[in-house]
C-alpha cells in the first residue's frame, strides 16, 4: 500500500505524494513539451502511475489567441458550486437533474505549462501533494485516466452495435 502512504503538515493535515512513480514519468520544474497535447498526455500518464484522475481547467490566451499558460490539476480540486434553488424546485425527482456526490476536497496538486519561444512549452508550476488518499495499485485500473479503448475494441462495439448486439 506504498500509494497510501502520507505526511503530516506543520498544521496537521494529512499529505498524500504518489510513490512508487519512476523519475522518468513525474514532472519537473522547467521541463519542455513539444507542445500541449504532449504535455497533457504525459500529466495524464504520470495520474494514472499515481493512482489519481486530471482535468484540464484555466488557459490564459495572447491576442492572437495562442495558450500562453494551461492548468492541468487534480480532479478532485476546488469545490462544486452547489445551487440552493435547484436543489430546493424537486427537478431531480422528474428525471431533469441528478443528485450526485461530490468528488471535490480542494485539493491542491496541479502541473502549469507555460508557452515559450519555438512554439513549445515548460512546466511553470508543480504540485505533487494531494489532501486525499490515492488509489492503490489495484484500484487504478478504475479511473478514469485508465479508461482508453484501443482501436480493436472500439471497432468491436461499433460492429456489435450495428448488429443490435448489446
Amino acid at each position: 500500500m506504498g500509494q497510501r502512504e502520507y505526511s503530516l503538515t506543520p498544521g496537521g493535515s494529512r499529505v498524500y505524494v504518489p510513490k512508487d512513480v519512476d523519475l522518468e514519468h513525474i514532472p519537473s520544474l522547467n521541463q519542455i513539451f513539444e507542445s500541449l497535447d504532449i504535455g497533457y498526455k504525459f500529466y495524464k500518464n504520470y495520474g494514472r502511475l499515481g493512482g489519481f484522475d486530471i482535468r484540464k481547467t484555466t488557459e490564459k490566451r495572447d491576442d492572437d489567441g495562442t495558450v500562453i499558460r494551461k492548468h492541468y490539476v487534480c480532479s478532485s480540486e476546488g469545490f462544486n458550486d452547489v445551487d440552493i434553488g435547484s436543489l430546493e424546485s424537486n427537478n431531480w425527482k422528474n428525471g431533469k437533474e441528478r443528485r450526485t456526490a461530490s468528488r471535490r476536497c480542494g485539493c491542491k496538486a496541479k502541473m502549469v505549462l507555460k508557452y515559450t519561444s519555438g512554439n513549445r512549452y515548460y512546466v511553470f508550476s508543480f504540485v505533487e501533494q494531494h489532501n486525499h488518499p490515492l488509489a492503490s495499485k489495484t484500484g487504478r485500473q478504475f479511473l478514469r485516466v485508465s479508461r482508453d479503448m484501443g482501436i480493436s475494441s472500439r471497432n468491436f462495439v461499433f460492429a456489435a452495435g450495428k448488429a443490435n448486439i448489446g
